[in-house]
């Protein structure tokens, strides 16, 4: 990819969010990482904010994290989306939602470093 491009982090102030905004920093297509606590605040965010890649951890039940996310897939349609899930039911439920990719919390940074990297080569 020659293009830089922007990540929007959506989750609530946590070790979590601020390691992904850490791992974020390392990658050089890049350039502008923004951080929001909600869905809604997400989706309240200004015209100019044009995510290349969304990355999702509501904390909420599952079923409001898809609904959150189909409402951010309308917003932002050419944006990729990962969704960090609590267990293995969510990945269920979020899929219905059609992220791109669905992570199990605690997965291995290398794993959701190459899911990144990946979307943001496409």
């Amino acid at each position: 990819m020659n293009t830089k491009g922007s990540v929007l982090i959506i989750a609530r102030p946590s070790q979590l969010r601020a390691s992904l905004q850490v791992l974020l920093t390392t990658i050089p297509q890049i350039e502008r990482i923004d951080l929001v606590d909600s869905g809604p605040a997400a989706l309240a965010l200004s015209a100019e904010v044009l995510p290349t890649l969304v990355l999702l951890d509501l904390n909420s039940p599952d079923d409001q994290t898809a609904a959150t996310l189909k409402q951010l897939k309308a917003k932002w349609p050419h944006s990729q989306y990962i969704v960090l899930v609590d267990k293995e039911p969510g990945k269920q439920l979020t899929r219905s939602a059609k992220a791109e990719v669905i992570l199990i919390k605690g997965v291995p940074a290398a794993k959701l470093l190459a899911a990144i990297e990946a979307l943001l080569s496409q």
